[in-house]
């Protein structure tokens, strides 16, 4: 999954192919930036979007069939920019459509009781994962918005999720690492 980091009152992750860059800022703004031409290729703003603060950031950006079967990623596609799931400090998660420039889905009303501190799609894009300190790791399913699974973390809470993309194994951390 690609590195997400928070800088300052921003926080930011990179597409699966490095071409393009995620930032969330103090605002709630959701801006992606083409690192080849360092411009912003679009803005995207969420309804009541200062009701609640980013924490975490996620994108799945699906791959493409190349000339002999190799997979590449299309960096001139809108389809295939893919979506950016948007962990909020209220314990909501937005899940934007970066083609479509909405929020399809939010998760998590009244299911996090904390702020979410991470966020991770799983390897076929189908699942969200997220994480806070009330110590559970949520799996949902992207087009129904259901809770799939129910993960128990450590007694702390879980900080950082991360998702294999060759087994799809999920891995949760605080100051602990759970496989």
């Amino acid at each position: 999954r690609p590195h997400s980091v928070i800088v300052g009152a921003m926080t930011s992750t990179f597409d699966s192919t490095g071409a393009y860059f995620a930032s969330v800022s103090a605002d709630n703004r959701l801006r992606i930036w083409n690192r080849a031409s360092n411009s912003m290729q679009q803005q995207y703003i969420e309804k009541n979007h200062l009701s609640a603060s980013c924490t975490s950031l996620a994108w799945y950006r699906p791959a493409s069939a190349g000339a002999g079967g190799k997979r590449k990623h299309s960096s001139d596609n809108a389809a295939t920019m893919g979506l950016v799931a948007v962990g909020m400090d209220n314990g909501t998660t937005s899940v934007w459509d970066l083609q479509r420039g909405v929020v399809t889905i939010k998760l998590g009303k009244d299911q996090h009781l904390a702020a979410v501190t991470d966020v991770a799609f799983s390897a076929d894009g189908t699942c969200v994962y997220s994480s806070s300190k009330d110590k559970d790791i949520l799996e949902w399913d992207v087009e129904s918005g259901e809770i799939t699974r129910r993960i128990r973390g450590n007694k702390t809470g879980t900080s950082v999720l991360a998702v294999s993309t060759q087994t799809n194994m999920l891995a949760a951390a605080s100051t602990t690492v759970m496989l």
